[in-house]
């Protein structure tokens, strides 16, 4: 006769088994370092050097034991960034970086400065490179239970190889307005340069009779050679049924170049937050 409660015994040990890892894995995920800055934009001429400092600091009551490591990466079509072993993509450092120190302990509260050293060949072809570096911590404790847990906690770099050719194409500017909705501001650019462009929208609403019912910007945004990306943002406000013009801004982070757009519509209907 086949025996139920042994079988729900072994399923009970099992789900706890499960139910222990997944208590471990909760409590040990959570990154316990701190890294600053969380970005860096560099150039320099191929065959030349760069350096740069990285804070590493231990939010935690016990020690960490930290790692250096990179990898190249890119975005997908999410925008989300998509990381690779080092040396897969045609941008990668492989190579070209060396940390010091690349393994670390530091105990609670303490804080390590990483210094690290770019050396770029004389023949390095001229373009952008990009990274991500991650400072890796393994818990010991969670290993002991036969689960490995690793955290990580990083930052991009972008190296420019001068001269870098930046060049984009603004496609489309305009303006949707869903019937029972707020408008929304769409703009779809094109990097057609060597490196990445970041930009940010200023925006301003102006009714029929000039005046400004509505200002604001969207986040910074980021495309990268070869992408081309849509940014749509929604104007949020008190906003009534008439016509209106929406006035955007395009600004480029390093040079003084705007692009301005003045788009017309009507709103149909009255709408706020």
């Amino acid at each position: 006769m086949f025996d139920w409660k042994k079988l729900i015994s072994k399923v009970s040990l099992i789900l706890g088994c499960m139910l222990l890892c997944l208590v471990f894995v909760t409590e040990f995920a959570a990154a316990s370092v701190l890294v600053e800055p969380g970005r860096f934009i560099l150039s320099c001429k191929p065959g030349a050097k760069n350096t740069g400092t990285i804070k590493v600091t231990n939010q935690s009551k016990k020690e960490a034991d930290v790692k250096a490591v990179i990898f190249d990466w890119t975005l997908d079509k999410n925008d989300k960034i998509v990381t690779t072993e080092l040396g897969t993509r045609q941008e990668s450092f492989k190579g070209m970086i060396k940390f010091n120190p690349q393994r670390f302990k530091l105990a609670p509260g303490a804080s390590q400065v990483v210094r690290f050293t770019i050396t770029t060949a004389a023949d390095t072809t001229v373009g952008e490179r990009r990274a991500i570096i991650f400072f890796e911590e393994t818990d010991e404790t969670v290993n002991a239970t036969g689960a490995k847990v690793i955290t990580q906690v990083g930052c991009t770099l972008y190296l420019g190889i001068t001269p870098v050719k930046m060049a984009f194409k603004m496609l489309t500017a305009k303006v949707e307005t869903p019937k029972n909705s707020f408008p929304s501001a769409i703009v779809e650019l094109k990097n057609e340069g060597m490196g990445h462009i970041r930009y940010l929208i200023k925006y301003r609403l102006i009714t029929e009779k000039g005046a400004v019912a509505l200002e604001g910007k969207s986040e910074e945004l980021v495309v990268l050679p070869g992408f081309q990306r849509n940014a749509k943002f929604p104007i949020k406000g008190k906003i009534s049924a008439g016509k209106y013009r929406l006035q955007l801004t395009v600004e480029f982070q390093g040079t003084d170049k705007k692009l301005e757009y003045s788009l017309p519509f009507n709103q149909n209907k009255s709408i706020s937050p």
